[in-house]
């Protein structure tokens, strides 16, 4: 089974605690809230910690492992990985001249064309995520999206390029991140599905 290291933010009545949780790579208990909600675990280990004192000044202690016991936290904090990657970088420029060909275009399909790009780009940047963790989004949110979409594609009453453009990307979009969503949930374990997520 491959691992991943998160760093996590703990606090206990008395102490700060900061240092990296080991956890699968994906799947079943590969979030922080699955360690802290998991019935056969007393014990949450952590590796390369930094432990201070909660109403005390000056630095913290360093310990290479400490056991923290579940009952006694009260604060647990993933670190995010934070940044941009250049991956990420690149598609929000993208998406930013969709908006600015948008914004100078006079021609309506090509202009809407400009917005359907600059949409598609911001939901491709969601499905990694959604992906990891599919608990984070809201299922029916898109699956509503989806609905609408179609029937505002409806309601457009002919097949008019220019009118149908925008409600058939919407529709289609967010009813395929609906089905990215509903997929990786059913990939989950039961009992992940049905934990809250922290």
């Amino acid at each position: 089974m491959q691992h991943r290291y998160e760093r996590v933010y703990v606090e206990t009545e008395r102490h700060r605690i900061s240092g990296f949780l080991t956890l699968p790579a994906d799947g079943y208990r590969s979030r922080l809230s699955d360690f802290l909600n998991s019935a056969d675990r007393d014990f949450i280990s952590l590796t390369d910690c930094t432990v201070e004192l909660i109403g005390r000044e000056g630095p913290g202690t360093a310990h290479g492992f400490i056991a923290v016991s579940r009952q006694h936290i009260v604060l647990a904090i993933p670190h995010g990985e934070g940044g941009l990657r250049p991956i990420d970088l690149t598609m929000l420029c993208l998406a930013g001249l969709g908006l600015v060909g948008w914004a100078i275009v006079d021609e309506p399909v090509v202009a809407t064309m400009f917005v359907v790009v600059a949409d598609a780009i911001g939901l491709g940047l969601m499905v990694p995520k959604t992906v990891r963790d599919p608990q984070s989004e809201t299922l029916s949110t898109f699956v509503l999206a989806s609905v609408s979409g179609v029937l505002g594609a409806i309601a457009v009453g002919r097949l008019d390029q220019a009118l149908l453009l925008y409600p058939v990307y919407y529709a289609l979009g967010n009813g395929v991140l609906a089905t990215i969503i509903w997929t990786a949930r059913r990939r989950s374990p039961p009992s992940a599905r049905t934990v809250a997520h922290a």
